[in-house]
This record gives C-alpha cells, sequence and structure tokens, in this order.
C-alpha cells in the first residue's frame, strides 16, 4: 500500500553489491555478475560460476561452496578463502585469539591489540615494509605500532595463514611486554650484526611457528574439527579451542621443553665424567655444574606448568 509523502527512486547507478563487489552489468540483469577476484558470482541465480580454484585443499567441503560454508559467520573477500581468523578489520577472531594465548602464551593484550592490514603504499605502511620488504621478499612483518603488515598472496591455504599468525604474534607479544621502541630499536640494532634467522626475536617466532604441523595433528586434528564446525558459536569455539590450545601446549610444547632440558644435562653430566683435558678445568666444571642445575630448575617449572594445566582443563 502506497503511503502519503513517501516516494522511492530505484538507483540504477548503484555500482556495488553483495560483499561489496562491484556489480557488471554487461549483459543486463539477468546477466549480472561480480568479480571475487578468484572467480565470478551471478546473485540472480546465486551460484559461482566456476569452481573454487582452491577446492583440491579442501576436499570436504563442495567446489561450489561459498565461505567455506558458513556463510553466517564468514564472508569470502577474494572467492578464495573464508574469514574466519582475521575478521574484517584486520583484528584476531575469538577461537584464533583463545588458542594461541593457552599454547604460546601470548598476552591477552597483544592478541586483541594486533590490527593486520594488507601493505599498501601509504604513510602509515611505507616506511617499516620498506626496511623488512614487505611484500617483495617477507609475506609479513610486525613493529609499525599495533599494525601487522601482510602480503597478498592469495593462494596461500589456512594453514600456511594460521603459522604467520602464530610467527608475527611471537613479536606482537613482546612489543606489548618490551614496548615498541625497545623493540625496533632492538631489532635494528641486532639485524645490523647478525643474520637474520639468527635475530633472538625471529628465532623465537620461528621456533613457535615450526609447531603448526603438530598442532594441526593433534588429538587426530580437533583443531579444525572445532574451527570449521558450523554447528558452534564463535563463543563456544573459543572456549573448546581454549582448552585445545591448554592441552597441546602441556602435551606437547612443555613436554619438548622437557626433553631438550634432560639431554642437557645427560651431555653435561657426560662431559663430567670425561674430566677437563686442558687448562682452567675448574671453572668449565663450574660451568657444566650450573648448567645441570638451571637445566633441572627449568624442569621442575615445565612439570609444575603441566600440573596446572591438568588441573584447570582435565586430562
Amino acid at each position: 500500500m502506497e503511503q502519503p509523502n513517501r516516494q522511492y527512486t530505484q538507483n540504477q547507478n548503484y555500482r556495488y553489491g553483495f560483499n561489496g563487489k562491484e556489480n557488471d552489468r554487461e549483459w543486463g540483469t539477468a546477466g549480472l555478475t561480480q568479480d571475487y577476484g578468484f572467480r565470478l558470482y551471478n546473485p540472480a541465480i546465486a551460484r559461482f560460476l566456476s569452481v573454487d580454484p582452491l577446492a583440491p585443499d579442501y576436499p570436504e567441503l563442495t567446489t561450489y561452496q561459498f565461505a567455506g560454508n558458513m556463510p553466517i559467520n564468514s564472508i569470502d573477500l577474494d572467492g578464495a578463502e573464508p574469514l574466519t581468523m582475521i575478521d574484517k578489520y584486520g583484528k584476531l577472531t575469538k577461537p584464533i585469539i583463545a588458542m594461541l594465548k593457552t599454547a604460546f602464551r601470548y598476552s591477552e593484550e597483544s592478541l586483541k591489540g594486533a590490527t593486520w592490514v594488507k601493505y599498501n603504499r601509504n604513510k602509515y605502511t611505507q616506511l617499516w615494509a620498506d626496511i623488512t620488504k614487505v611484500p617483495n621478499k617477507s609475506s609479513a612483518s610486525t613493529g609499525m605500532g599495533n599494525l601487522v603488515i601482510h602480503d597478498n598472496d592469495q593462494t596461500r591455504k589456512r594453514d600456511k595463514w594460521l603459522s604467520l599468525i602464530i610467527h608475527e604474534q611471537s613479536h606482537m607479544h613482546e612489543i606489548y611486554f618490551y614496548g615498541p621502541d625497545y623493540f625496533v630499536v632492538t631489532y635494528l640494532e641486532q639485524g645490523a650484526k647478525k643474520k637474520y634467522r639468527d635475530i633472538p626475536t625471529e628465532k623465537r617466532a620461528y621456533d613457535n611457528d615450526s609447531y603448526i604441523n603438530k598442532l594441526l595433528s593433534f588429538r587426530r586434528g580437533e583443531f579444525f574439527q572445532i574451527f570449521d564446525n558450523p554447528s558452534l558459536s564463535e563463543d563456544q569455539k573459543a572456549k573448546d579451542l581454549e582448552v585445545f590450545g591448554a592441552k597441546f601446549r602441556r602435551d606437547v610444547i612443555l613436554d619438548e621443553y622437557i626433553d631438550f632440558n634432560l639431554k642437557r644435562i645427560y651431555d653435561s653430566r657426560k662431559l663430567l665424567s670425561m674430566g677437563c683435558q686442558g687448562g682452567g678445568c675448574n671453572e668449565w666444571e663450574k660451568g657444566l655444574i650450573k648448567d645441570i642445575e638451571q637445566s633441572q630448575k627449568n624442569i621442575e617449572i615445565f612439570k609444575n606448568e603441566q600440573d596446572e594445566i591438568t588441573k584447570k582443563y582435565g586430562k
């Protein structure tokens, strides 16, 4: 029923449609398409017109799926990947934050404070991107305040994205702990003296993201079983992945820390049993004994943390 004093005129010049993608009306309304980068979408029939090019990497999903078959809590930015790890504002999503907090003990402040932005040539990203070679040689870089600048590699798979997030958020955790000025200055000073992979903060970040394969296979692939479950809310996924991350830390990361220190004790005791072969034996022996004592303390700390995780999250 027409209401008095109200008028409506359809704006045929409006260029954008679903997800903010530009409409192509070359063939009229029936032939309307929207370009998602990897494939074209026809809103008239609610279908993509080609197979997702990443379909072979996700055999559990139909080849014509949209947003990982999770259209309620995800959108498809370029026709290739669901937006479930980093939201449209560049913030880590709740499930990712929950897992990283318990698995790697990154601070909640650093996880929520980080903003992931795609590289572009503006005054906010240009300087640090040029220094760290994004996007030509580096996939991503942390260092401009709370920003993580990343490339636009649309062929990167989800496991590689998760590995990248683990790596860069290790730096972000240290920035929040030490302060951005100290982090950047120290990074540049050490970078002038050492090879890239030998810079301490880089070594720690690479050590963390090296766990990606073990994390994804832990408990028979439970991470993506939770992460991709369409019946779970974001809050429930976050709760489940908090528990998953804590148990992964206990059963994998801390076990490896303990094994490493046990090996140090074994090696030091073996050297002591062989005896000193030259001068300075007193200091040499003191150094080995000190290493043994420190490793024993480390093991006690790690085992106490394992016990705390079990008390809080169960076996």
